[in-house]
């Protein structure tokens, strides 16, 4: 059985194709590689979001879409790559990027034998991509993404269903007080 590792906004929006692809769910399963926010995505209006990181972060609470047999790992991907890219139902395949290609999703497979999962495909971008962000920083750019990303793509909803999802990582606390501190700060600013 192939399985899909979320740990993001996969968590509480899977997408039609892997909701339709997937046999049973696991939930609570801790992921094999600590996440944090650390990529800026475009999709949403410049908002952090979560990444595999090799520093920093920590190991986080996710679940695993475990597919239905009639999946190839080679479709797996594909449906999640649609998913990731908000393509969804399109046809589109995956095609592994350059190493060099900043910002391009990789479909990465890993973990054989993972959480009674033959092999399991999860989402992560090139180092080149990510970005040791400070809460401060953080903040920032979920407030300035409101404007920027289609109505709940922005960075706040993201955190919130994030957190709502039990995701817990270091940044995360003084990341959501720097938030209300910011917005504070500049509705104080206009009186």
């Amino acid at each position: 059985m192939i399985g899909i590792l979320a740990f993001g906004s996969l968590l509480s929006d899977c997408g039609a194709e892997i909701k339709c692809s997937t046999e049973r769910i696991i939930d609570d399963v801790e992921t094999p590689f600590p996440i944090e926010f650390a990529r800026i995505s475009q999709t949403r209006g410049g908002a952090p979001t979560l990444v595999p990181v090799k520093t920093g972060g920590e190991k986080v609470k996710g679940k695993i879409f475990c597919l239905k047999s009639t999946i190839s790992l080679e479709e797996a991907k594909n449906i999640l790559y649609r998913r990731e890219i908000n393509k969804v139902c399109s046809g589109l395949i995956y095609k592994q990027p350059d190493n060099e290609e900043s910002g391009k999703v990789l479909i990465k497979e890993d973990y054989e034998n993972f959480e009674c999962c033959e092999i399991v495909v999860y989402t992560d971008f090139n180092e080149c991509g990510k970005e040791n962000l400070s809460p401060e920083q953080l903040a920032n750019k979920a407030i300035e993404s409101v404007c920027e990303a289609k109505e709940g793509k922005d960075g706040i909803t993201y955190l919130l269903g994030v957190k709502a999802n039990g995701v817990h990582t270091p940044l995360m606390d003084e990341y959501e007080r720097e938030i209300v501190r910011q917005i504070k700060q500049r509705i104080c600013a206009k009186h």
